[in-house]
């Protein structure tokens, strides 16, 4: 997945308190992250999103969201957020770098139940990951005693002793495949490849490995 170190954030700015620590914890969490997604319940408001006037919170809030060039993904003209006792309001805010802005779809408010007076907000991530190539063998001829034999010799050299980063996880596990398909090819007969592509998916979406037959 290319979408590396996204930083999401759920935030909760009581109308008691000043918006500004709130802002201020957040910006320190955030120096680390160059894509961000901020779910926020600001309890401010603005013009901008919804409200027919702008108080203080709104104003902080939105030069807060000027000076990062941060993006709301509220459409224009979304209902409210908030229905209580006939009264209503766009308090629950969604915000983002350029950079994730371009890869959230399909923001939407539902009305689904969760025992709350706010509306639940969905949204996708877009990303793009790479389907690999499925590569079978024939394997109903045996030779199974050579393919065990080989691959215990190139396992015998294999280090775990140096994962401590998700880089180095991915690194030996791609690796180890690389080791599994080596000792593969030299004992097995390849059958017919299935190509690969790109595919862009929202959400999350796990592979399952085929057994070889």
């Amino acid at each position: 997945m290319e979408d590396k170190n996204i930083l999401l954030t759920s935030l909760y700015s009581s109308p008691s308190e000043d918006i500004s620590t709130q802002l201020n914890e957040y910006e320190k969490a955030a120096q680390k992250a160059s894509q961000q997604i901020i779910c926020g319940d600001f309890n401010a408001h603005s013009t901008i999103w919804g409200y027919n006037m702008e108080n203080i919170r709104g104003q902080k809030l939105t030069e807060f969201i000027a000076q990062y060039q941060l993006h709301i993904l509220n459409p224009t003209g979304s209902p409210p957020t908030f229905i209580r006792n006939g009264s209503r309001g766009w308090p629950d805010l969604t915000l983002s770098d350029a950079t994730t802005f371009n890869k959230i779809q399909e923001w939407k408010s539902t009305d689904y139940d969760i025992g709350s007076d706010h509306l639940t907000i969905h949204f996708q991530i877009q990303h793009r990951i790479q389907v690999p190539i499925s590569q079978r063998y024939k394997t109903k001829f045996g030779n199974f005693k050579k393919f065990t034999e080989q691959l215990k010799t190139k396992l015998s050299k294999f280090n775990l002793d140096n994962i401590r980063t998700t880089e180095a996880l991915e690194q030996h596990t791609n690796l180890l495949i690389q080791i599994i398909q080596s000792c593969c090819d030299s004992t097995f007969k390849r059958k017919k490849t299935i190509s690969s592509k790109n595919q862009h998916h929202g959400g999350t979406r796990t592979s399952k490995p085929k057994n070889l037959k």
